[in-house]
């Protein structure tokens, strides 16, 4: 169950996450927070947030030295609305339990929004910039929220730069197709740090249907 974001999704393709973004990266926590602190003061790193958008996203807490100590990562629950050119903003951590390790200024915050927050296809001639989250089976409306398929046979469109043979890996091909995960298993030097999504299960020919079993979830 994802919501949209502002262009239409085709059926038959996939779709990652929001991308990563510098302003919720390697931030420096605002005020210090005791074990079982729930509420946290985060640096706004020159972004508008809404209301609640960080919901179901998660923060990692770490020191600020080389290498760091990890501090915690924590489900959200909730933001404050925050608008550009404000210094500080708040979260509430999912739970009652609270911080498990205490945290102070010197340390630093990393922030993601739920992977299933404002999904989106990526661009044409381009790798994925952000985890595959699961393929479309229908058009769905920008800005609506809908369903993605994330295991089991899925029928996507083969890129039209690369078939694919029974049984290889698979890995997000132009503006969310498929295509082989290994290029044949040349194993170039960029094929190490490609996410692999599923298995084909039949020949996959250039621009034709395929089908692919995945495995994202």
């Amino acid at each position: 169950y994802f919501l949209n974001a502002g262009t239409a999704l085709v059926a038959g393709f996939m779709h990652q996450a929001v991308a990563g973004d510098g302003n919720f990266d390697d931030k420096a926590v605002q005020a210090n927070a005791a074990v079982g602190s729930t509420t946290i003061s985060l640096t706004n790193g020159a972004t508008t947030l809404a209301k609640d958008e960080l919901e179901n996203g998660y923060v990692l807490f770490y020191t600020a030295g080389t290498p760091s100590t990890l501090l915690g990562c924590y489900p959200i629950k909730a933001n404050q609305l925050e608008v550009a050119g404000s210094a500080t903003y708040k979260i509430s951590l999912e739970g009652s339990e609270g911080l498990v390790t205490a945290i102070d200024t010197s340390d630093k915050y990393s922030v993601i929004h739920n992977l299933w927050y404002k999904v989106v296809t990526w661009a044409n001639n381009a790798a994925p910039t952000a985890r595959v989250v699961g393929a479309s089976v229908r058009i769905v409306t920008a800005s609506y929220y809908g369903f993605l398929q994330t295991r089991g046979i899925c029928n996507l469109l083969c890129d039209d730069g690369a078939a694919f043979d029974p049984g290889d890996s698979v890995t997000g091909g132009a503006i969310g197709s498929a295509t082989d995960g290994y290029k044949d298993n040349s194993l170039s030097s960029n094929d190490y740090d490609i996410e692999i999504v599923g298995t084909s299960c039949n020949v996959g020919s250039t621009d034709d249907g395929a089908f692919v079993f995945l495995k994202i979830e």
